[in-house]
């Protein structure tokens, strides 16, 4: 997708024949903003996630940008991102999705 917009193809995939840790997400966004969610996640599982949690942040953010309150919700996720632990668990969903778009690329080779 991100070539269709004028970028270059991935470098790391050109070089090595395996696509990088963020290869596909670019697809994976667009695809849940097509509502082709399944299909976004076979692409790139944390690009899906990524692309869902924009639309929910958006979402929030227009809440509050139209009530002058934040949900609350929204606060208690905000503190969750502030958390080690958040991190350590979006680098390991970002290594699994990595994995799979390997693993996919492999049976496609063969």
């Amino acid at each position: 997708t991100h070539e269709q917009l004028g970028r270059p193809a991935c470098g790391f995939l050109e070089h090595t024949g395996y696509p990088c840790p963020t290869c596909g997400m670019t697809t994976a966004f667009s695809y849940v903003l097509h509502g082709r969610i399944l299909l976004a996640f076979t692409t790139q599982p944390a690009g899906a996630l990524g692309a869902l949690a924009c639309m929910v942040t958006a979402v929030g953010g227009m809440y509050y940008a139209l009530t002058a309150r934040a949900p609350a919700r929204l606060v208690r996720l905000i503190r969750l991102v502030r958390r080690r632990r958040f991190w350590l668990a979006g680098l390991g969903l970002l290594l699994a999705a990595w994995l799979w778009c390997c693993l996919r690329t492999a049976i496609q080779m063969s």
